[in-house]
């Protein structure tokens, strides 16, 4: 959609990674190094000069550095920012997302981790009523498996945790849906998608979980095929 490419021009945004930081922190070391040598070898203009071009970079890469969102999640932060007045600092935005970090269970066999969301949540009549970032975590168990969905809400100090076990004996199969949904803001309109995981018991009832649009629908089918035995699961 056209619309979307004035938004792609908006300030971007900063996701804060580790690797940066680490390489930072190793080349203001290095400047420190060659300092600290500079008063004991010959080359010493030169220590300097390398020092004072590694030091400034490695102290930029430490404080700022981060991976750069890709244009769609650019967007989807830029509009969150402006319907709710908010703008986030990338070390306020990692603090969420590390409460939201899997945590171990002794009878885990394996586990598969979503791909966390940014999600706006509505009433019925489309009105903003909080933001918040959800993450959920699918375990595989030794009779079965069981799904935490963890949601922690940045405009506030909510803070939830849902937790489902379901026993392998009790599902007849998954499905994943879609389902397209609209937003407007100012005079953009925007068409989203809305994927869910959901699991039919044997006595007919569902449970479903939501997915992360960008979550790699055919890896996660023939991961959960595996857990589930082959034909369990529709697309």
């Amino acid at each position: 959609m056209d619309d979307r490419q004035d938004l792609k021009r908006k300030q971007n945004y900063f996701k804060q990674s580790d690797a940066p930081r680490i390489v930072g922190l190793g080349l203001l070391l290095v400047g420190f190094i060659l300092l600290f040598c500079s008063g004991y070898l010959d080359v010493k203009y030169v220590l300097v000069i390398f020092a004072w071009i590694a030091m400034p970079v490695g102290l930029v890469l430490f404080i700022v550095a981060g991976t750069m969102r890709t244009d769609e999640e650019n967007i989807d932060k830029h509009i969150e920012d402006q319907l709710m007045g908010l703008e986030i600092s990338a070390a306020e935005e990692d603090k969420y997302r590390k409460r939201l970090l899997p945590q171990k269970h002794p009878r885990v066999l394996e586990g598969y981790e979503y791909r966390e969301g940014l999600m706006l949540r509505r009433d019925k009549v489309n009105t903003l009523r909080s933001s918040e970032f959800s993450r959920t975590l699918l375990y595989l168990l030794r009779d079965g498996f069981f799904l935490v969905t963890r949601t922690v809400s940045l405009v506030g100090s909510d803070w939830r945790e849902q937790r489902v076990e379901v026993a392998l004996s009790d599902i007849c199969g998954v499905e994943l849906c879609e389902e397209q949904k609209h937003l407007t803001f100012e005079k953009h309109a925007f068409e989203t998608r809305d994927v869910r995981l959901v699991f039919r018991y044997r006595d007919g009832s569902t449970y479903s979980v939501p997915v992360h649009r960008d979550l790699d629908l055919e890896e996660f089918t023939e991961q959960c095929g595996e857990w589930l035995g082959a034909g369990e699961i529709s697309l």
